[in-house]
């Protein structure tokens, strides 16, 4: 015999069946679901690293794209294995923009060209 569900149980079975036919949903179908709801949350996207940051947030609003001169271009990572497990990196045996010419020429390369595009587009007279 079955043991009676409670409501809290009810409640978490329908959640995850609610879940499940979510899943089941195909991409326009998912795509048209969220176009219907009218929920739309505002990005700003760096051109050159294409990261997107939420535009109004709970800082206020304020985005912020913060420019280190030497940044760290090649980061070496380290995993404990698993999901979840976390990356972590050594601070020694990444290689940062100064260096990076000689350690990789094409990245560089490509590097230059993209920031020279974008400093084109913000001083078109240039």
């Amino acid at each position: 015999m079955e043991a009676p569900k409670t409501p809290a149980k009810e409640a978490k079975l329908k959640t995850l069946q609610d879940q499940k036919a979510e899943r089941d949903r195909t991409y326009p179908e998912r795509r048209a679901k969220a176009y219907a709801s009218g929920r739309s949350y505002k990005y700003l996207v760096c051109p050159l690293c294409l990261r997107a940051r939420i535009l109004f947030s709970h800082f206020g609003g304020k985005v912020k794209f913060r420019i280190d001169p030497n940044p760290e271009v090649v980061q070496i990572r380290y995993s404990a294995g698993g999901r979840g497990a976390g990356w972590f990196k050594k601070d020694d045996e990444c290689i940062r923009l100064k260096d990076v010419q000689k350690a990789y020429p094409e990245v560089y390369a490509n590097l230059k060209e993209e920031v020279s595009k974008l400093y084109k587009l913000f001083n078109p007279t240039s």
